[in-house]
């Protein structure tokens, strides 16, 4: 099965704020954020792992994956069951990695607003 980093995209894994975000995967000045996550089965869970995403101040695409088969999607970030995500090649569609409105930066920067570890 292809894996985030073998469809082209780089993946290093970032701190925004005091939170961490597990994969910024970047290709083409596109962005994708993604929280991995075994099992989300209290809501203290799934704050935590939507609540590191939620502080991203910019608006790329976002998302979480978990071994939850229910839809945990809010606030414009999709949850996606795991095994699905990983046995079908469109599970990251790099056109929706982008957004209509890309975020606005000074001319020329491509800058994430996502520090490196």
């Amino acid at each position: 099965m292809p894996t985030v980093s073998k469809r082209a995209f780089s993946t290093p894994i970032g701190r925004v704020r005091e939170k961490e975000v597990d994969f910024v995967c970047e290709k083409d000045g596109g962005r994708l954020y993604v929280q991995v996550a075994y099992l989300m089965p209290t809501e203290e869970t799934r704050n935590r792992e939507f609540g590191a995403l939620n502080s991203v101040p910019d608006q790329f695409r976002k998302m979480v994956l978990s071994m939850d088969k229910a839809d945990f999607s809010a606030g414009g970030i999709v949850h996606r069951y795991l095994p699905d995500f990983l046995a079908h090649p469109s599970g990251i569609d790099y056109a929706s990695a982008r957004t209509a409105n890309p975020p606005s930066r000074p001319s020329g920067s491509t800058r994430s607003p996502i520090r490196r570890r």
